[in-house]
């Protein structure tokens, strides 16, 4: 609906009961106040596309309390609503520089409450968040954070009505100074997948990671493992999608290995996160740069 400025980095999740919901970012430069603007709005559409009610002003900020609102993302809910994630240069709750942020909506698209903060630790910097929510209402965030020179993974888990039911976490085993935030999905008997690309642990470049976690709460059902049998050059950028029997299916873009610059490769995994098939291109079109991927798994 909104037309000034800049609409951006869309994203949308199937709502449970029916429809969808897409959320992106808005940048608009004022001309009456000069501030620079920026906001998080979302719009629910219908099974055929059309638009359900009106659009939803997640949040909108200038210059003051909230900075550089972006990395938006969003999660399905099992009672049919939402959650909404940013990061934001935000000068509140004592931290120091970005934030990672996330706000409960009712499938109607009304706040359940006001936005909380998902990382327990406010110092340095916090980015990226991804998340989860599992079937009985629990859910499930990951973040990357840089405390000096150090980039590393976090997690943490919250209860339905987004009260935290744990402290933070540290994700990744292998320790590195460049983790980054990738993906995040519950899967069908519980349990919850977490992925990220990390440099120099698969040998050369970039690789993706994964590890599986039991609802449990953060109690590890396996160690983190390399995703991509490919290694050389670059893979990043994992996204992950849960399936009802337990196993999920994951995507990245490679660097070289369609033959010209980034193509897009998948593959599936079992339930114990062993691999099901081996990766597979997905593009057929190779010149330039396919990236940036998603996936998702249809009901039949």
């Amino acid at each position: 609906t909104y037309t000034e400025g800049d609409q951006r980095d869309p994203k949308v999740v199937a709502l449970a009961g029916g429809g969808f919901m897409v959320v992106g970012e808005h940048y608009y430069l004022n001309p009456v106040t000069s501030l620079t603007e920026y906001g998080v709005f979302a719009q629910g559409f219908d099974d055929a596309g059309t638009k359900v009610g009106a659009q939803i002003e997640v949040q909108y900020m200038s210059n003051g309390t909230y900075y550089y609102v972006n990395y938006v993302d969003l999660l399905a809910t099992p009672d049919g609503g939402f959650i909404v994630m940013w990061q934001s240069l935000a000068l509140m709750n004592g931290g120091d520089s970005y934030d990672v942020i996330a706000q409960r909506f009712d499938k109607g698209g009304t706040a359940l409450d006001e936005p909380f903060f998902i990382s327990e630790d406010v110092t340095g910097s916090q980015y990226s968040p991804v998340g989860a929510a599992l079937y009985d209402g629990r859910l499930f965030f990951g973040w990357r954070t840089l405390n000096g020179s150090i980039y590393s993974m976090k997690q943490r888990w919250f209860h339905s009505n987004g009260v935290a039911s744990t402290g933070e976490q540290t994700a990744a085993q292998f320790v590195a100074p460049n983790h980054r935030s990738g993906s995040a999905a519950a899967l069908g008997d519980g349990r919850v997948v977490h992925a990220w690309y990390n440099d120099g642990q698969d040998g050369d470049g970039y690789g993706v990671f994964a590890q599986i976690l039991n609802p449990l709460e953060g109690v590890p059902f396996t160690d983190e493992y390399l995703v991509n049998e490919y290694t050389t050059s670059t893979q990043t950028g994992p996204a992950i999608a849960g399936s009802v029997d337990g196993g999920l299916k994951i995507s990245w873009h490679s660097s070289g290995q369609d033959g010209d610059s980034y193509g897009v490769v998948g593959r599936c995994a079992y339930a114990d996160g062993s691999a099901a098939t081996s990766e597979a291109l997905a593009n057929l079109t190779t010149a330039g740069s396919q990236y940036l991927s998603d996936v998702a798994i249809a009901e039949d």
